[in-house]
């Protein structure tokens, strides 16, 4: 459990410290994250890239030494909430999808651990995370709008507004009662 526990909180760590050096001028426009050590000044870009991979490459190997399956799912979410999820962003709405990918994973990672296996049970775990993150992650930006629309982020409420954003987060929190 323990592995589990610090694999998967150094792969998350390592990914939102990528994404912050990836996103300092951005942060800088939004009150919610101009605090952030980066954009701030308490720390520098380089040390950010530094800590943040020796953060990714110690949560994969904890991850590692659990299963291989475990770090190759550990891995990819890394890679694909770094180098997909993080420049998406700026660019269009899905990238709400996308990045609810690898934010599905760390359940799905905790029972393959337990089980070593790719399962149901595990497919189920990461359709259940994924689901709740549209209602979850639109909810905050429909609360942030104008922090967003600052920094030139096209989150679903500045895009289409905030009754489309509704019906949104409304069609996937019943979606996720069946699953």
């Amino acid at each position: 459990f323990l592995m589990l526990f610090l694999g998967g909180f150094f792969v998350v760590a390592s990914s939102n410290g990528f994404n912050q050096v990836f996103e300092k001028k951005t942060d800088k426009l939004m009150s919610r994250t101009q605090k952030r050590p980066i954009p701030s000044g308490r720390l520098e870009k380089i040390e950010g890239l530094v800590f943040s991979s020796i953060l990714g490459l110690f949560g994969i190997l904890i991850l590692y030494n659990l299963n291989f399956k475990c770090a190759i799912f550990g891995l990819i979410a890394l890679i694909i909430y770094v180098m997909i999820y993080t420049p998406l962003k700026k660019i269009s709405p899905i990238a709400v999808f996308v990045g609810a990918l690898p934010g599905a994973c760390p359940f799905m990672i905790g029972w393959i651990a337990y089980s070593n296996e790719f399962s149901i049970e595990a497919l189920t775990l990461f359709a259940i995370q994924f689901l709740w993150q549209f209602p979850h992650f639109w909810s905050i930006a429909w609360i942030l709008d104008e922090d967003y629309k600052k920094a030139g982020i096209p989150m679903l409420p500045v895009t289409n507004g905030i009754q489309d954003t509704k019906k949104n987060i409304l069609i996937y929190s019943l979606l996720m009662i069946p699953t």
